[in-house]
């Protein structure tokens, strides 16, 4: 913003990777947004800073949920919220 260029907002958010463990749905969350934290939520909590903050891998729960995840930087938002239904998760498995 302060170099007033236009670039895709996209960038902001969370990178999600999804695998299997076993038998449980793991996630992991990265973005590109030097000196930024993630939050996220798997309890369909919002706003996203009232979820967890991301440190590692953790468990996506069976049932019809959501995960939220947004970047901060300097406690504001960065970025969009980034809501993806567990179906969705499931079809990123790698």
């Amino acid at each position: 913003d302060s170099a007033n260029t236009n670039i895709c907002k996209a960038v902001y958010e969370p990178l999600v990777k999804v695998y299997l463990e076993e038998d449980k749905l793991m996630c992991t969350l990265s973005n590109n947004v030097p000196g930024s934290e993630i939050y996220y939520s798997v309890d369909n909590t919002y706003p996203v800073q009232f979820g967890e903050k991301y440190y590692g891998a953790f468990e996506i729960p069976e049932g019809d949920i959501n995960l939220r995840t947004q970047c901060f930087r300097n406690g504001k938002p960065v970025g969009r919220v980034l809501v993806l239904p567990r179906a969705t998760l499931i079809k990123r498995i790698k």
